[in-house]
């Protein structure tokens, strides 16, 4: 049986988009997944899968998780991609946008890790990439 993939933030020309197509590549079931399918581009591979999700939302990610494991028995791998870009210094920055950046960047690879963990653990197997950015670093 092949490994099943989930890959968050996979708009075209990004990062998420080019590990789906490397994934279907080796031969895997990969779920590509953006807050909105439009931003998805067209993959060569059949085995790659479009799904909306927003990592913000427990019910997006709860949702995500569920169709897969119906549809696959499993998630073998995740990789948290997902990111908000929010330039300039912080303090010049609004609530809400400061607010964003955090809950994309550092709580939905939580909220990912804790929806699929328990599900990885019950079968003893599983791994979770999370995708930082130099821009952190900033």
């Amino acid at each position: 049986m092949s490994r099943v993939v989930l890959v968050t933030g996979c708009s075209s020309g990004g990062i998420g988009f080019a590990l789906c197509e490397e994934f279907a590549r080796q031969g895997c079931k990969v779920y590509a997944t953006s807050r909105r399918v439009e931003t998805i581009g067209e993959f060569q591979s059949p085995h790659v899968e479009k799904l909306a999700l927003d990592v913000t939302s427990n019910e997006d990610v709860a949702s995500v998780v569920k169709h897969i494991t119906d549809a696959e028995g499993k998630i073998d791998i995740v990789v948290n991609n997902a990111g908000y870009f929010c330039p300039g210094a912080l303090i010049d920055q609004s609530l809400e946008d400061i607010q964003a950046n955090f809950d994309t960047n550092t709580f939905s690879v939580l909220r990912v890790a804790k929806a699929v963990i328990p599900l990885m653990a019950q079968r003893r197997s599983g791994v979770i990439v999370n995708i930082g950015s130099v821009v952190g670093e900033m």
